[in-house]
């Protein structure tokens, strides 16, 4: 008996003794150390990059958040994938350490192919009008320059470029300069049109990097004002607003609209196209001075339509 109860005190000290042990090799916050490379990462949409991530003793636990899941994703392994244009921060804690990656996830394609609209249309009058990455031409001039040789390859010329510096010759209604590129549609010597695109001039605002859009002129063909024409119900007008705007890919939530300055406009969306998010449409129509001619203002910003 005497030796079964040794036994057994013997038992209860080892286990004691070895808990004692695991407890003593569990860290505490203060002799952990947490390491994340690299600090800044730049993904394409689709894109992955594994984070490496180190923690001093190793096997500690550590959680991957990110600021903004619409624009890049983590796992619990580091694991990140670029989801839609913009910034996001990813941040690594392990105990009472936090490091943090800034991330920028950028328009996925090599090529401009797939940022042209009007590309596909039957139509000879439809041109095909590249759209670039908006938020890369406030900051990128190899954006500039990629801009103009798209448009180039279907016949459009340079018209004026400031390279980067504020164009002082273009103001705004608010009276503010801004930087732009222009392009036309191709004119021969004596300045008259060589082929018969319905679109002749287009504008590429990049004043900063919260004030990017685009957008161009049309011939001015029409004798009345269109666009007021749709709003009041003219199926003729409607259904010329809707084709031009369905030829260059802006196929839903077609309707009349309203500025908040009160400018009357047609509108629609191009949902799918670009990976950054939905594009949006957006005409009216302006009277030539002096003449009873009016063109149509067509203008194209990344925005989503409105929840209801």
């Amino acid at each position: 008996m005497k030796q079964k109860i040794c036994m057994l005190l013997v038992a209860l000290a080892t286990l004691t003794l070895l808990g004692a042990c695991n407890k003593d090799k569990e860290p505490t916050n203060d002799n952990v150390r947490l390491s994340v490379k690299p600090e800044n990462i730049r993904l394409k949409v689709g894109e992955q990059q594994q984070l490496t991530i180190i923690t001093k003793p190793s096997g500690v636990a550590y959680s991957c958040t990110s600021s903004d899941e619409l624009v890049a994703k983590v796992d619990n392994k580091g694991m990140v994938t670029g989801v839609k244009g913009g910034e996001a921060v990813i941040t690594v804690v392990a105990k009472d350490q936090t490091k943090s990656v800034n991330v920028t996830v950028v328009n996925p394609y090599s090529g401009p192919e797939d940022r042209y609209i009007g590309l596909n249309s039957p139509d000879k009058t439809i041109s095909p009008i590249y759209i670039p990455f908006f938020p890369d031409l406030a900051v990128s001039k190899d954006s500039h320059k990629q801009l103009i040789a798209a448009n180039e390859k279907y016949g459009w010329v340079l018209y004026s470029y400031e390279d980067g510096e504020e164009d002082e010759d273009h103001d705004d209604e608010d009276g503010h300069s801004h930087n732009m590129i222009r392009m036309t549609a191709p004119k021969d010597e004596n300045g008259n049109y060589t082929d018969d695109r319905f679109i002749i001039e287009l504008f590429y605002h990049y004043m900063k990097k919260d004030d990017i859009y685009f957008d161009c002129w049309t011939r001015p063909v029409f004798k009345k004002d269109v666009v007021k024409a749709a709003h009041e119900g003219s199926e003729e007008d409607i259904k010329v607003l809707r084709d031009l705007l369905t030829l260059y890919g802006f196929t839903e939530n077609l309707q009349p609209s309203t500025y908040k300055s009160g400018q009357l406009n047609f509108e629609g969306y191009n949902m799918k196209q670009f990976p950054e998010g939905p594009m949006w449409g957006s005409i009216y129509c302006t009277k030539v001075d002096g003449e009873n001619a009016y063109y149509l203002e067509f203008q194209v910003v990344q925005k989503a339509p409105k929840k209801k």
